[in-house]
């Protein structure tokens, strides 16, 4: 949702080669989103085969209310490691990777 939000009209195709994802994961993942009402799929006047994505209010306050938990998160991991945050977001990547 944060690519639409940060590159509203932005087609499927791109979309997906943004995220890495093809577009048997990407059709129902945008299917599921605007069941939910969070995204919006619409044809552009110069081309009637493909979809241009937005969110809709909906999915613009999710995305507020997902910023702003980010940043909560963010604040308090800041109170707990200090100074040594850098380090410790470089040894949980390091676990993740070895252990995924």
């Amino acid at each position: 949702m944060m690519v639409i939000h940060n590159n509203p009209g932005i087609n499927q195709t791109a979309l997906g080669r943004a995220i890495a994802r093809d577009k048997s994961t990407i059709t129902p993942l945008l299917q599921g989103l605007e069941r939910q009402g969070l995204v919006e799929r619409r044809a552009p006047v110069n081309d009637s085969r493909s979809f241009v994505l937005t969110l809709t209010p909906a999915g613009e306050a999710m995305v507020r209310a997902l910023f702003s938990q980010a940043q909560e998160h963010d604040r308090r991991l800041d109170e707990i490691v200090g100074d040594g945050k850098t380090e410790f977001i470089r040894i949980l990547k390091r676990i993740a990777q070895d252990l995924g």
